[in-house]
């Protein structure tokens, strides 16, 4: 199942994101919708992004700083180089 990629590209805004995180599609889906990038690298297997985050344990992003233009770009260059990218759509938590 492909999941809309999550951007957090701002400091402020990182006590948001695990909230984000735990939203369903509906009670009858489970499933997460959101993973989150943290990484700039190109990615290889789902695993390497959460879905999930500790509300009081700090995590790290490469996009901290980064322009909305930047995320876009992103994905743009590595939907297609897995399957599991949801295409042509992100999230992004600004302050």
């Amino acid at each position: 199942m492909t999941s809309l990629m999550l951007f957090c590209i701002d400091e402020e805004a990182k006590a948001f994101v695990p909230t984000v995180l735990t939203t369903k599609i509906s009670v009858k889906s489970p499933a997460p919708i959101y993973s989150l990038v943290q990484s700039n690298a190109r990615p290889t297997h789902k695993e390497e992004f959460k879905q999930e985050t500790d509300p009081i344990e700090p995590f790290e992003t490469d996009f901290m700083g980064s322009s909305v233009q930047d995320c876009r770009d992103w994905t743009l260059e590595n939907q297609k180089a897995v399957n599991f990218l949801m295409t042509d759509l992100i999230a992004i938590v600004d302050a």
